[in-house]
């Protein structure tokens, strides 16, 4: 029993029950729109679901969703990525599958929701998923958010991760920090002082074992900022701050772009 992509855009994506036909394994391919990555078939739920196959058989599990593709007699996945590598390690060389003549604006927005819905799918893979759907132009960050029973700001929070730079997308894929600890650290990516914030989390990472969003925002971000040699204390400077500009050369600062000049009384 498998199930077809709901069409009412107000509605989060969905699936309803069709016929299912056996078909071989090597005339399956991948579109190569799945946003997770390899790391999905490595864990102790993928590990369950082969023992699970291997015992009781693929007709316990769900078919796999597919869609003709352009060469005859071929398919293209749809649904269903870690059932048909499950079979494939498990040396099965059919499968059961539903076949639906399904567009691509449809099929990248199934396999999203399809993965969405499961507990081990990363914010990363998550933020991918949604940019891949929204580059085609076919819907905006409202529908989307709507599809998947979500706000446009959850939307766009999850965008956001995209921008963050390596070092911190690894730290989220091992779950050492999460979208909220990104969120805290992007204004200051870019900026000579990120490099140092950085530094100090990963000690506190590693000397505690994990790092709350309340202890980045404090002692973590203020012990970054501390040890950074591109930030000026005026707080510490030992001169009348309203004669600073005698003791520097600000012309370099007035054309950098990582600098934030403010007046003494707080205005920008």
């Amino acid at each position: 029993m498998l199930k077809v992509i709901e069409k009412d855009k107000d509605k989060p994506a969905r699936l309803v029950q069709t016929m299912t036909h056996l078909v071989e394994i090597s005339l399956i391919d991948l579109t190569g729109w799945n946003p997770r990555c390899e790391d999905s078939f490595k864990d102790e739920e993928f590990e369950e679901l082969k023992q699970s196959m291997k015992e009781n058989g693929f007709f316990k599990h769900e078919p796999l969703l597919v869609r003709p593709a352009v060469e005859a007699f071929r398919f293209q996945l749809i649904a269903g990525h870690r059932r048909l590598q499950a079979a494939k390690e498990l040396g099965l060389t059919e499968v059961p599958v539903c076949i639906q003549d399904i567009n691509d604006q449809d099929t990248k927005l199934l396999i999203f929701i399809d993965n969405f819905h499961r507990k081990d799918f990363s914010p990363l893979e998550e933020a991918q998923g949604m940019k891949m759907i929204l580059d085609d132009g076919a819907i905006t960050q409202t529908d989307l958010a709507k599809k998947m029973g979500k706000s446009q700001s959850y939307v766009a929070n999850r965008l956001r991760l995209l921008e963050a730079p390596e070092e911190l997308k690894e730290k989220i894929i091992s779950r050492e920090i999460s979208p909220g600890h990104i969120m805290v650290l992007l204004p200051y990516v870019g900026y000579p002082v990120f490099d140092s914030i950085f530094e100090s989390m990963k000690e506190q990472i590693d000397n505690n074992g994990s790092v709350s969003i309340r202890e980045l925002e404090g002692e973590v971000i203020e012990n970054g900022i501390d040890n950074c040699d591109s930030v000026l204390d005026l707080d510490r400077f030992p001169y009348d701050t309203r004669h600073v500009r005698e003791f520097f050369d600000f012309r370099d600062c007035e054309t950098c772009q990582h600098v934030v000049t403010r007046d003494f009384f707080g205005n920008s």
